[in-house]
């Protein structure tokens, strides 16, 4: 196994090794097959990374088509999965990530030296605005991927309300944005993130990485309402937030990950989560003191997140064993 980590968290992976193996079978050679087919035919260590291409699965009104190319946004590169993917399906990328130690590892092991993007952005999204900022870009956006969570939290100010507006903004009339949310659903700092969300974009569906549970289990078993959600949002005017079946075409039978692919695509529907208690509070007439607007906000809502990272690490235990986690 291939994985990218920061902290206690797995920010992407392959199973390389399988793939080695599946590759030499194929070809009946002795020789080792070349690291950029294995890398190409490998699975993802994670459902949640493909869960998020179910963006293009959304229908999109025939009065307003997109033109092609179409235009993506991927803000949090991680390993890069999503961003392979999208070019598979011919989408034109900008890529923006915090971080240039992991763009170059997602380069250099992971196959996005194979991705041609318009545009790569290695620094922090919020401050300069590059990725929220309509001036920086000459067309409206197909797709945002939003993927920024990592070491137990997410960073408060790329789900701040004057954020997510400019990513509003950025859309295509027909566009669609996909957020990654990791976070115990019954606590304070998500209700926040999820009312704000909500606020700006109030056409959304949540889907789940995993078989649905209760977010009513008790405040003693946060463990058990820890979720990895992918929400699917439109703007206001799209009432109807519809998902087309996949096709064969939409699994990529040429790498990255085709069959967890298929299966992914063929259960999200069954793992749809109830976001009616956050899209309540959302539109209620007290609303206003849930959302994330102000620095303070920002910093209030990254206080709350202390409290989450501890249940984060006890879930990623679970994953991969301790010896794992010892090694830098």
């Amino acid at each position: 196994m291939r994985y990218l980590r920061a902290d206690h968290s797995l920010l992407g992976g392959l199973w390389v090794g399988h793939s080695r193996t599946e590759l030499a079978r194929r070809t009946g050679s002795r020789r080792s097959p070349a690291e950029k087919d294995v890398v190409r035919n490998a699975e993802t260590i994670f459902s949640t990374f493909l869960l998020q291409e179910i963006v293009r699965l959304v229908v999109r009104p025939p009065e307003l088509p997109a033109k092609k190319p179409e235009q993506g946004l991927v803000i949090g590169l991680g390993a890069g999965l999503c961003a392979r993917a999208l070019y598979q399906h011919k989408v034109n990328l900008t890529l923006v990530e915090i971080d240039p130690a992991v763009y170059d590892f997602a380069v250099a092991y992971f196959g996005v030296d194979e991705v041609r993007v318009g545009d790569v952005v290695l620094e922090d999204a919020s401050p300069r605005r590059h990725a929220a900022n309509a001036s920086a870009l000459s067309f409206q956006l197909d797709y945002i991927v939003h993927d920024v969570f990592t070491g137990g939290s997410v960073p408060a100010a790329l789900f701040a309300e004057p954020f997510l507006k400019d990513l509003y903004g950025l859309l295509h009339p027909s566009g669609v944005i996909a957020v990654n949310f990791a976070g115990d659903l019954s606590s304070l700092s998500t209700l926040r993130i999820l009312t704000t969300l909500l606020r700006v974009f109030p056409r959304c569906r949540a889907f789940s990485d995993a078989p649905a549970t209760s977010v009513a289990a008790s405040a003693d078993r946060a463990d058990e309402t820890f979720s990895n959600l992918v929400l699917l949002c439109t703007k206001e005017w799209l009432l109807d937030l519809e998902l087309r079946d996949p096709i064969a075409a939409d699994y990529l039978p040429l790498g990255p990950s085709p069959r967890l692919r298929e299966q992914v695509f063929s259960q999200f529907r069954s793992r749809e989560v109830d976001l009616s208690a956050f899209r309540s509070k959302a539109a209620s007439s007290d609303g206003d003191k849930w959302i994330i607007r102000s620095e303070r906000d920002v910093r209030s809502v990254e206080r709350e997140q202390l409290d989450e990272v501890g249940v984060h690490w006890k879930v990623m235990q679970e994953i991969l064993p301790n010896r794992v986690w010892a090694k830098w």
